[in-house]
């Protein structure tokens, strides 16, 4: 069975977000499937495949959308089932609201856009062979507030506490930062994000640092995982 990649692009033209995914899919040979989780909005069996990957978004995860309820239900049948599941930024904080309700997650104290370090934890579940304090693209407004018992932390910033978490019975895991993301694709979207918000504080000084070799090792760490589900 192939992994299903969920993409929560709004505007693709900015940042396709399920194509860098499905890039990384490809360099390491897994088959798979991405759809459009906005505009298809497809019924879709998670028990029909071997892992789901939830992608960014543009949107809040504070909005009440149809989409976002329809993912819900995803994500609900998928922890039914077993299924093996990553979410990325809005993907990690969906699976919070689903399973945590609303209060979990909200607006970010201190967005966080650009090159930072994160802090890993525990290197453990996607994070395995991630030491210390790897560079890496983050680009979010909200974030998980409160994980609760059901979940453990991974990895950490000085601003956000959740950049990482799994569930500690089931095969869900979250990342809040953006590994999929290089470094052209990362400089492109902070200038947008300049450009429709001049005031906010970006951080493309560490681009150089960057770990481009992340994206990589976590897919390639979450596919050992579907495969030992």
């Amino acid at each position: 069975m192939s992994i299903l990649v969920v993409d929560n692009s709004i505007q693709a033209t900015i940042l396709h977000q399920g194509e860098c995914v499905a890039r990384i899919l490809r360099k390491v040979g897994c088959a798979f499937q991405v759809v459009s989780g906005i505009y298809d909005r497809p019924q879709l069996d998670p028990r029909r495949y071997s892992g789901i990957i939830i992608t960014g978004s543009e949107a809040s995860i504070n909005e009440d959308a149809a989409w976002i309820t329809q993912q819900q239900r995803m994500i609900e049948l998928a922890c039914r089932h077993t299924v093996p599941l990553l979410g990325i930024c809005f993907g990690h904080q969906l699976i919070a609201r689903t399973l945590l309700g609303e209060k979990s997650v909200g607006a970010a104290p201190r967005p966080e856009l650009g090159w930072l370090p994160i802090e890993v934890l525990a290197a453990v579940g996607p994070l395995c062979g991630i030491q210390g304090g790897p560079v890496t693209m983050l680009s979010h407004f909200d974030q998980v507030i409160d994980p609760g018992d059901q979940f453990e932390v991974l990895a950490r910033s000085t601003h956000c506490a959740v950049h990482a978490m799994r569930h500690r019975e089931l095969p869900l895991w979250g990342l809040q930062f953006h590994p999929e993301i290089m470094r052209l694709e990362g400089l492109k979207l902070l200038a947008m994000i300049k450009l429709f918000y001049p005031r906010q504080r970006v951080e493309p000084r560490l681009v150089r640092r960057a770990d481009c070799s992340l994206g990589e090792k976590i897919m390639r760490n979450f596919l050992a995982l579907r495969e030992a589900a």
